[in-house]
């Protein structure tokens, strides 16, 4: 019903602007309108439908008030559930570094115990030549004429 009378409306201020038959066109459009509008039975459906909306008008609030209350729930309950996610994460994150330390720490204090043990018994012969080290021959590399 609404889209219609926004149609009528539209169409009839196209017309007015539109037409080239004057003034005469105009005042008899506008006499129309004018008995249209001070119809009895109009205005006696205006009086209805402003009568209806502000009955309904109330339980339209109420409406969107309980659907405000039940966004706003979800959003309240959709934050507590990320943020628990999210603090569980953290939490795993850190004691997956934490095991990650504890193993690299071993590892690099086994390295270290298989280095003191192959240097303890480190006889200064190296295993390749069967020479010692006071066999080996420093090795020079010419540097050039330096100035």
């Amino acid at each position: 019903m609404l889209k219609k009378a926004i149609f009528l409306v539209g169409a009839g201020v196209g017309f007015v602007l539109g037409t080239r038959a004057g003034r005469e066109t105009y005042d008899k459009l506008r006499a129309q309108v004018t008995g249209f509008v001070n119809d009895p039975k109009v205005q006696e459906k205006v009086n209805q439908g402003t009568e209806w909306a502000k009955e309904k008008a109330p339980v339209v609030a109420d409406k969107v008030q309980e659907g405000a209350e039940k966004v706003k729930g979800a959003a309240s309950d959709a934050a507590s559930s990320v943020s628990g996610k999210a603090s569980d994460a953290a939490d795993s994150v850190s004691a997956k570094a934490s095991d990650a330390a504890g193993t690299a720490s071993a590892k690099a204090d086994q390295a270290v115990g298989t280095v003191k043990d192959k240097a303890a018994h480190d006889d200064g012969t190296d295993p390749a030549t069967g020479g010692t080290s006071s066999d080996y021959e420093p090795h020079v590399v010419d540097q050039g004429d330096q100035h």
